[in-house]
């Protein structure tokens, strides 16, 4: 009796898995028919259960002509043994389509394929993050390659990764030789490398810097420059903007 609960209790705990889950579910059989699906696959393509029960997986969700010869190969894959991972659009039942992640296992017993357990993630919101960070990114660049003022973009080890003109002209550099060279390298020569690394540090422990110096171009002349610091892009492989402005005749 004791055994017959655990089983029992075994069987809701997955139950409960299966219809409470974050992301789509199906099972899926060698017809290429829909055997279960949870509400959340419902749900994500605008179906009534009643819908998908019986209804061929591939004719729900990529039934425009584009989509349904890849959907039926990665079918065919899937029934023959393959496990599935990929990022690609599906359609829902309105005809708007969405990226989703999908996850196709294999369920074998007995060395044959008796069906297929398939998860579809709608991954809509992280795409529509990434495009806002591109377009961020792009905007950025925009700015940065107009700029009068000298911009450079370094890593943790002080390696300038982005740079436009303005910087390489202002500090007497061959146009495409800022990126890859040492920040301190490029704005330091003529003694002033120990300094210009002191400051490099300081972005790093500050986050935000602001100061006006001397800077030496590669010809070693002197000029005067207000230089404004700060990091943007935190975490593991943190990177820092600094931008030089020319203010010798101010000075």
């Amino acid at each position: 009796m004791k055994n017959g609960n655990m089983l029992f209790q075994g069987k809701e705990f997955y139950e409960t898995l299966f219809e409470e889950s974050p992301v789509g579910i199906v099972i899926q059989g060698v017809d290429g028919r829909v055997e279960r699906a949870n509400l959340k696959f419902c749900q994500m393509f605008g179906y009534s259960i009643e819908e998908v029960t019986g209804a061929l997986l591939d004719d729900l969700v990529a039934f425009d002509p584009d989509l349904a010869c890849h959907a039926a190969s990665l079918t065919k894959d899937v029934i023959k043994g393959q496990e599935l991972f990929i990022e690609t659009e599906r359609v829902r039942k309105n005809g708007t389509r969405f990226p989703v992640v999908i996850r196709g296992v294999p369920i074998i017993q007995g060395e044959k394929v008796q069906a297929v357990y398939a998860l579809y993630e709608d991954i809509s919101e992280r795409k529509e993050a990434e495009n806002d960070l591109r377009r961020e990114r792009a905007h950025f660049e925009r700015i940065m390659l107009d700029s009068p003022d000298g911009i450079a973009v370094f890593d943790g080890e002080g390696i300038i990764i982005r740079c436009n003109h303005a910087f390489e002209d202002l500090f007497g550099l061959e146009r495409g030789t800022g990126v890859g060279s040492c920040l301190s390298d490029a704005v330091g020569s003529g003694g002033k490398k120990e300094q210009v690394e002191k400051n490099i540090e300081e972005i790093k422990n500050k986050k935000r810097v602001y100061h006006e110096s001397v800077r030496s171009r590669k010809d070693g002349k002197d000029i005067f420059v207000a230089v404004r610091s700060a990091s943007i892009s935190p975490g593991e492989d943190p990177e820092y903007m600094v931008i030089y402005r020319d203010i010798s005749e101010r000075k």
